[in-house]
């Protein structure tokens, strides 16, 4: 009887494009798309075996011992493909863990498998499930129907499975997964009735064809731009790690300032920055060799990292060489930009067991900027910040709509004329719930989620009001510094706001001083001019705040019509430091040289007032004079206060 390939023809060629597609699509990164590849090439080397043995048993003359060879391997991949649909399951489903406790079934499960296997490798002597007769004809065994049971066992073991485990199983993944059975089951009753059929492997291929197009298509899998798992696949994995308890270690790597520079940079040069950290991601697990790391890009230039419990013991050296691969600073297309980045861990279930609270962790966790090393989740929510970060949304929404934002002064001294001639407005924040809130923790929070805006509208609104009070005439003060956020600088409408606002109160542009940082300099340059020029033509004077703390561009500062440079309080720390003390003397001479003003921060001491006052600094600020303080109170402060003679 003449066996008929082309079923196996048209399998094989399927099979092989499959590959290729896996292959060019880059789908064999992670656990479950690796379980599926290995099933595709199980499915093809079966093809392969199959259609060499029905050659070899149409050809009269061939080789005994060849026949046994084929037929053998053949028939040992044949059943092994019903055992890999089950590990791949397994994977799918995130369940090894569950799998391993329940040590009976992990134990015996592959025991009908190699029952199966040694039968077929007998066989040559046995002749139990097949034997080659003397005109190298292939014949099955009286045994051979154990092959079937062996096939069958697999497959209601794969059933009960796939429902017992269903929770872990989407609702659109359920048809392609349980397609296998009545595909097999067809194959298996045409096999045994038309002996001259090859249908069984079409079948295979069928049921994997359906699961690539639909469970493990790459659109639905991959991020085009970074190559890395999307979010919806993250999602479904710590779904799967929660629900099945199993013990992972993830951690979120986080670009901290990726919303403002998606506000200036163009999407060619923000995927471009995506592809550079994704690749350092990407060769930081190859070096530390975790094949089984599965990297995923949530969006909004967050990526994150998930590590079965084998790798745990490198976890560490991967998460710092990430750190240490992603620099501070990137050139892009010639500008260097700044790219600061956060790295948080989290041990699931240690830290979360519950997915809904991990999740709403994720949404917050970027808000936890801690550079200069790594930040662990158990730290986090043990500290009283959680809470406030977590709400900082609410927080900031009814502190605007309740008018819970309050302003405070900070005077500066004249060194020249010997008084307080000018004074910084500062923002501040006391809440019902959480009583005092830090700057430092609210401010970038509140320039990520927008609203920084309608703050900064506040306090120039409130400092306009001060000066135009009778208050302010008893101070005798010249000026008010009130910062621009970086988000501020980058809106069109800027200086048309400031120069309305100001004249709204009849403030004078004498009156006002506007302080813009590094930063803020060098972002989107094109914007941030305009709105020094309108400024500037207004008569409005600039300075420029936190001198030294990042990387000055002194031709960009030289380009500025700046009136004020306020050097960071880090040039106050000169002891048994003679290097910082040297770039002081240079700054400052520097800074005389380009005939602009100067003011120094964060001066506590009498000391310190007096080495600044011999270096001819212009002004000090500092608690040595004073803390910043509500208006009430900073008014009898000025009124009231007794220099020294």
């Amino acid at each position: 009887m003449v066996k008929i390939l082309y079923f196996d023809y048209v399998a094989l060629i399927v099979l092989l494009l499959m590959v290729i597609s896996l292959a060019i699509k880059k789908i064999t990164n992670g656990r479950t798309n690796q379980a599926f590849l290995l099933l595709v090439l199980t499915a093809l080397y079966t093809t392969m075996y199959d259609i060499c043995t029905v050659l070899l048993d149409n050809r009269q003359g061939s080789s005994i011992l060849l026949g046994y060879l084929m037929n053998i391997g053949y028939l040992v991949l044949r059943n092994l493909i019903p055992v890999m649909y089950i590990f791949y399951l397994v994977t799918l489903t995130d369940t090894w863990a569950l799998f391993k406790r329940r040590r009976f079934i992990y134990s015996t499960w592959l025991i009908p498998y190699v029952i199966a296997v040694l039968l077929i490798l007998s066989s040559p002597i046995t002749h139990l499930a097949f034997y080659i007769d003397s005109n190298s004809h292939y014949t099955r065994g009286p045994l051979f129907f154990l092959l079937y049971i062996c096939a069958t066992f697999y497959i209601v073991f794969y059933l009960i499975y796939a429902l017992r485990y269903y929770k872990q199983i989407t609702f659109k993944d359920i048809i392609p997964l349980l397609l296998i059975i009545p595909l097999q089951i067809a194959a298996l009753a045409a096999q045994l009735i038309y002996d001259e059929l090859l249908v069984e492997m079409l079948s295979s291929v069928l049921s994997l064809l359906f699961i690539m197009l639909t469970i493990q298509r790459p659109d639905t899998m991959h991020d085009p731009v970074t190559g890395l798992f999307k979010k919806s696949v993250f999602t479904k994995a710590v779904r799967l790690s929660c629900l099945n308890h199993n013990k992972v270690r993830l951690a979120f790597f986080t670009i901290t300032n990726f919303q403002l520079l998606s506000s200036f940079i163009s999407y060619e040069q923000i995927s471009k920055l995506l592809g550079f950290v994704s690749q350092k991601i990407i060769h930081a697990a190859g070096v530390i060799d975790l094949d089984n790391a599965e990297l995923f890009y949530m969006g909004n230039g967050r990526f994150s990292i998930l590590l079965s419990e084998i790798d745990f013991n490198r976890s560490d050296a991967f998460f710092n060489l990430i750190k240490e691969n992603v620099p501070d600073e990137y050139n892009l297309d010639g500008v260097s930009i700044s790219l600061p980045t956060n790295l948080c861990i989290i041990n699931i279930p240690e830290d979360f067991s519950v997915y809904e609270e991990l999740m709403a962790f994720e949404q917050d966790s970027y808000k936890f900027k801690n550079p200069d090393e790594v930040i662990y989740a158990s730290d986090i929510v043990k500290s009283t910040n959680y809470s406030i970060i977590a709400n900082i949304d609410t927080i900031l929404d009814d502190a605007i709509r309740n008018k819970r934002f309050e302003v405070y002064y900070q005077p500066i001294y004249s060194t020249k004329h010997k008084r307080f001639n000018s004074c910084e407005a500062l923002i501040r924040l006391n809440t019902e719930k959480y009583g005092f809130i830090r700057p430092d923790l609210f401010i970038p929070l509140a320039e990520e989620n927008g609203l920084i805006n309608k703050i900064d509208d506040i306090v120039f609104e409130e400092v306009c009001k001060f000066i135009a009070s009778d208050d302010f005439k008893e101070t005798g003060i010249d000026y008010i510094e009130v910062n621009l956020s970086v988000v501020q600088c980058m809106q069109p409408d800027l200086a048309e706001k400031i120069i309305s606002t100001m004249n709204h109160y009849g403030v004078l542009t004498r009156q006002i001083n506007l302080e813009i940082t590094e930063t803020a300099a060098e972002y989107s340059q094109d914007t941030i001019d305009k709105n020094i020029a309108a400024l500037t033509e207004a008569g409005i004077s600039l300075s420029l705040d936190d001198f030294g703390t990042g990387y000055s561009n002194m031709i960009r500062v030289a380009s500025l019509p700046l009136h004020i440079v306020k050097l960071d309080r880090a040039f106050t720390f000169t002891e048994n430091n003679p290097q910082l003390l040297l770039v002081l003397h240079n700054t400052v001479d520097m800074i005389k040289k380009m005939n602009l003003k100067m003011v120094i921060e964060g001066v506590e001491t009498k000391e310190k007032l007096e080495q600044f006052e011999a270096l001819e600094i212009d002004y000090v600020q500092g608690f040595y004079f004073s803390k910043p303080i509500p208006r009430a109170q900073f008014v009898e402060f000025i009124k009231n206060y007794k220099f020294e003679e």
